[in-house]
């Protein structure tokens, strides 16, 4: 029962990742919280961010596919940056109390939900932020928005896209239809390390017996990973054109809500 409800779940990640250009942590952390209730935080992080991973190179390809075309160096040092981030906040996690984890995870969707809810720009947002070279200043200000979701990334199990896609589009002034592109170019770096870097963290089997105990390498249920990655494909391409479809305002209230609800159900988990 529980792998339809991985599967399912995957669907639900392949449309939100694409459309909001997230990679679907904000999912698929509650709901292993919710199939393995009793997994070492460090587990749920680890599977989360390898699938994730897998998710986000199956974006970048649909949205090549759509002949959306990223600058690769702006996706190089987010992606660099979210590396750095994982790498420093995976050695946190193993000292920090699962319940204070899982109140981490919600307060920071939370206070995601509330800066995308205030922010109203000044005149029209456009893609001014792509052009012309990168020059050292800039690309500090790059790395250390990917530092930002890769930190958040390795100690909540989100990615890092539900923190970089508010940070492009606020200091960055990123139009809502580029940011996907770029968010998922950053997670595919940054959730590879994570995921290799979760795989050498020695944690409890969330299964004891079985193939499920066999196939979780160190804190990462592979399992898992592939359950969900199997329901994205279904879903991710439609998700990919809805982004380029949705008005900014829509899509941003969509985002809002989609954030209190998730942390909501955290929240709810753990005190009901």
């Amino acid at each position: 029962m529980f792998i339809l409800t991985l599967i399912i779940a995957g669907a639900v990640v392949g449309f939100l990742s694409t459309f909001f250009g997230v990679g679907g942590g904000a999912i698929i952390v509650p709901v292993l919280y919710g199939i393995f209730p009793d997994a070492p935080p460090a587990v749920v992080i680890g599977t989360s961010l390898s699938a994730i991973f897998f998710n986000s190179i199956l974006n970048s390809y649909n949205f090549k596919r759509l002949n959306l075309k990223p600058r690769l160096d702006w996706g190089i040092l987010l992606a660099v940056g979210m590396a750095i981030g994982v790498i420093c906040s995976s050695h946190l996690i193993q000292g920090i109390e699962p319940r204070v984890v899982r109140l981490f995870f919600a307060g920071v969707l939370i206070v995601i939900a509330l800066k995308t809810l205030l922010y109203n720009p000044k005149g029209p947002v456009s893609n001014n932020a792509l052009e012309g070279k990168i020059k050292l200043p800039k690309a500090i200000k790059i790395i250390l928005t990917g530092i930002i979701g890769g930190t958040i990334a390795g100690i909540t199990g989100l990615g890092g896209g539900t923190v970089v896609v508010p940070i492009l589009l606020i200091f960055h002034k990123f139009s809502l239809a580029s940011v996907p592109i770029y968010s998922n170019l950053a997670m595919i770096g940054g959730c590879l390390v994570g995921m290799i870097r979760y795989t050498q963290i020695t944690s409890l089997k969330v299964v004891p017996e079985g193939f499920m105990a066999l196939m979780q390498v160190g804190s990462v249920q592979f399992v898992a990973v592939v359950c969900i990655f199997v329901g994205t494909i279904f879903t991710n391409r439609l998700g990919a054109r809805f982004a380029q479809k949705v008005a900014k305002k829509t899509g941003k209230r969509l985002f809002v809500i989609f954030l209190f609800t998730m942390s909501g159900k955290i929240l709810y988990s753990i005190y009901f």
